[in-house]
């Protein structure tokens, strides 16, 4: 094995590392597992000579590319995004983190509204744009302060029933409306607001901050999860942990070491070593 190679095969385990955690956190694991019962199945067909079956799967797998592009198509553009992030290039790391007294802001409003089962819906966004994902809504671009929130969320306002967006330490957008949630398991106790949040979380880094109209409860979605917060004190480290991992720069090299996500890491390079050995390793010179 050459240098060359241990390059390629770092290069190809990035790659990999990247498509095994977008496909963690956009719950489609179940399409690669299904992708990997079928080539079994083929395998087996060709291996016992069951011509019929062998035909039909690889009829099946020559249109598969095309097919992988149209029902992954959203998931390939989040992909991409993702390695431009991680390389460094664009994405909302470079803007200005919210301050401490922002955060503070929307616990304080989230816990007085909590009480009062006042519905509230506060989006912050992460590294991954997300205005495709968003509908509607009125650009702002205000500062955020507990006046502003209170007078978008009154009954009266024409955007209350939609969510607020934090990008860069300001208000950029308010009554958008986003992605429903298809996660029944998760959101079958819950409204369109809760619904709402856990959609943005599914398609995007971002962390949406969630108050029941109906129960008074105080929920966080991220990357896919919704949990419901005990206390204010809980919501404040929450967004902070959500804050240092987006924006604080010592995290984000902490993030990409070897320390994180480490099965993950190590799945895709055993993945990409034996994709080498079994692709390039028998034409090897």
């Amino acid at each position: 094995m050459r240098i060359i190679d241990i390059v390629d095969i770092g290069l190809c385990s990035f790659l990999t590392y990247g498509l095994i955690m977008l496909l963690k956190q956009t719950r489609s694991l179940f399409v690669v597992y299904g992708i990997i019962v079928v080539s079994v199945v083929y395998a087996a067909a060709s291996a016992f000579g069951l011509r019929l079956s062998a035909a039909a799967l690889n009829l099946f797998f020559s249109v598969f590319l095309l097919g992988l592009v149209i029902i992954f198509q959203a998931e390939l553009r989040r992909y991409f995004e993702m390695i431009a992030i991680w390389m460094g290039a664009g994405g909302s790391a470079m803007r200005k983190r919210p301050g401490t007294g922002i955060v503070e802001c929307v616990v304080r409003v989230a816990e007085r509204f909590s009480a009062e089962k006042i519905g509230m819906i506060v989006i912050f966004t992460g590294h991954e744009a997300i205005g495709r994902h968003l509908s509607g809504g009125f650009p702002l671009e205000g500062r955020v302060s507990e006046p502003l929130l209170e007078s978008i969320f009154d009954a009266s306002s024409p955007g209350h029933d939609g969510a607020l967006v934090i990008a860069g330490g300001l208000v950029a957008k308010f009554g958008v409306h986003l992605p429903l949630s298809q996660d029944f398991g998760q959101i079958e106790s819950y409204g369109t607001r809760h619904s709402a949040g856990l959609g943005i979380a599914e398609v995007s880094d971002a962390l949406a901050v969630i108050v029941s109209e109906e129960k008074g409860t105080i929920s966080v979605a991220r990357d896919g999860r919704l949990a419901v917060m005990a206390s204010a004190e809980e919501l404040s480290r929450t967004i902070g942990a959500f804050m240092r991992d987006k924006y604080d720069p010592k995290k984000i090299v902490l993030r990409k070491s070897l320390a994180t996500n480490l099965p993950e890491k190590v799945l895709a390079v055993l993945l990409s070593a034996a994709a080498w050995f079994i692709v390039v390793f028998p034409y090897a010179r």
